[in-house]
């Protein structure tokens, strides 16, 4: 090896016993060949290999010290011409001589250029000016703004960069600001939402499947048949036994059922395929309407008091009024969170509440479009919006464990029920008397609570037996109150006496999902209607 140094090595003393002849011989006349008779301790090789790699020199055989870039001796005469050359073209394009080894950085341009500090910032921003070897590769290239060949990612990227630009440094307005919000709110809880795309909106519009929409003697199809009055409830409710009728016509799953309020002879369905439609549960049992009108699935529908209008509350964070009977949309209502629950005012179909993704639950005004109340003590998302006491007050459950009971239109709670074995309860049903509602535990169970005065929760009546962990399957109860069902994960339906807790029967209800909705027909004894997620509605009797 040839040693580099800036001063020439001493040798020293032969240290240890001498080598044999073998190893000592070495072919003379060569680069590196260093004398038999001199040793070099360990220290000194390293410090001077060291030098050799920082600065190029090396020592010959005659212990003088050499540049490696130009030593004949050491590269032979074709190889020191070759790198020679390639030296002479590293010079001419970028001005330095790279390092054959590993070498320090070594400045390859100036932090201001020629033209001044004024020019570099406008040229360049907050970056300096490309250094010599950047300024050869990109020498004479052509992008695709220039060449007019942008794609169309490349054009909408673009159009962003500018647009963001025009808007540094001026003050949102207040949409920017919402939409701001809006995204922090959200944040926490992106991965169980779906995502906000703005301009993605369906126009609504409905299509009339019934054979008239007014019969010969004027009756809108609205209207309940001949002898089907609202009040005329059973004394006596059974079990049902057999599926009497499937109502389909949905492309994906069915997430919830309502039935026409008083009478129940048309019932609502809204499906994950963002379409609500409306089935006849008397005579020929057809579908009548569907309502077209979002991009998402339907979390929720709900009738108003009278039955002539219901609002729908879908995933697309949006929730639009429409006329039952012509489906035109009376409104259009959201701000920016998923609604998950729907309830009508009990005394005055200008207000509804809507129990939404940011832990609010919001009094919307029809006629105005107005927000008029929220109720905010929530600390997750708000499942359930229920009326008690004939609308005097307002149950709201949530992600967070909690039941707050509010006053009508006043935005603090005047109960808050929450113990350590509580449970998400993302289902609630009023019963009929008034007195109570049932709510979906999520610990497999369905709880109640009294709808009145201390609002205590009844532990003696607690229904068990079917798997709802993970599920807001709804919870039924029949027009005499006696007795109460429910769907389950497994796609079941489970009956239990109201009094005793006793399950009465269970079966299978829907494949491939949960029995996810279940209603009771307020006139019929036996009825009771169940949806799945496997896009069936059946009707048991």
């Amino acid at each position: 090896l040839a040693l580099p140094s800036s001063t020439k090595l001493l040798p020293s003393a032969p240290l240890g016993p001498e080598l044999p002849s073998r190893l000592r011989k070495r072919p003379a006349g060569t680069a590196g060949d260093i004398d038999r008779d001199v040793t070099y301790d360990d220290a000194a090789f390293g410090l001077h290999r060291k030098a050799m790699l920082r600065k190029g020199t090396g020592l010959d055989t005659e212990g003088n010290e050499v540049d490696l870039n130009d030593g004949v001796r050491f590269w032979g005469k074709d190889t020191a011409e070759r790198h020679a050359e390639r030296l002479a073209e590293a010079e001419d394009a970028f001005g330095v001589v790279p390092a054959r080894r590993r070498r320090r950085r070594q400045d390859t341009g100036h932090l201001v250029s020629a033209a001044g500090v004024a020019a570099d910032g406008a040229a360049y921003g907050v970056w300096g000016p490309p250094d010599a070897e950047t300024r050869v590769w990109t020498e004479g290239t052509v992008t695709d703004a220039a060449a007019g060949v942008m794609t169309a990612e490349q054009t909408a990227e673009k159009e962003h960069v500018e647009a963001s630009r025009a808007r540094r440094g001026r003050e949102k307005d207040e949409e920017e600001l919402e939409d701001d919000d809006a995204r922090l709110a959200e944040r926490r809880v992106a991965h169980l939402m779906p995502p906000l795309r703005a301009g993605e909106k369906r126009e609504p519009t409905s299509e009339f499947h019934g054979g008239a929409a007014v019969d010969y003697q004027g009756r809108d199809w609205t209207d309940a048949p001949p002898g089907v009055r609202a009040g005329d409830a059973p004394g006596e409710c059974y079990v049902p036994k057999k599926c009497a009728h499937r109502f389909t016509g949905h492309a994906k799953g069915v997430h919830v059922v309502r039935l026409y309020p008083g009478t129940g002879h048309l019932l609502l369905s809204g499906g994950l395929d963002g379409e609500v439609r409306c089935w006849r549960t008397y005579g020929d049992r057809r579908l009548m309407r569907t309502y077209m009108g979002h991009a998402a699935g339907v979390r929720d529908v709900a009738f108003d008091n009278s039955g002539t209008r219901f609002a729908s509350a879908s995933f697309d964070r949006t929730i639009r009024l429409w006329d039952t009977s012509s489906g035109a949309v009376l409104g259009t209502f959201g701000n920016r969170k998923v609604p998950y629950a729907l309830a009508f005012y009990p005394r005055d179909d200008d207000y509804f509440v809507v129990g939404c993704s940011d832990n609010r639950a919001i009094t919307y005004r029809i006629s105005t479009g107005e927000i008029t109340q929220e109720y905010n003590h929530h600390l997750a998302p708000v499942n359930t919006v229920t009326f008690t006491e004939g609308g005097n007050r307002l149950v709201t459950t949530s992600d967070d464990k909690k039941v707050l009971v509010w006053e009508w239109d006043v935005g603090a709670p005047i109960k808050y029920i929450s113990e350590p074995g509580m449970h998400t309860i993302p289902a609630v049903t009023l019963h009929p008397n008034g007195r109570f509602w049932l709510g979906t535990s999520l610990d497999n169970a369905i709880v109640v609570y009294a709808a009145e005065d201390k609002y205590n929760v009844q532990r003696k009546k607690r229904f068990r037996g079917h798997q709802v962990a993970g599920y807001a399957c709804q919870p039924a109860v029949s027009p005499n109150g006696r007795l109460v069902g429910s769907g389950d994960g497994n796609g079941r339906v489970f009956f239990w006496d109201w009094n005793s807790g006793k399950m009465y029967r269970k079966f299978q209800a829907h494949d491939r999902g949960p029995t996810i909705g279940c209603v009771w027909h307020p006139l019929e004894p036996s009825v009771v209607f169940t949806c799945g997620w496997d896009g069936v509605i059946k009707m048991w009797q």
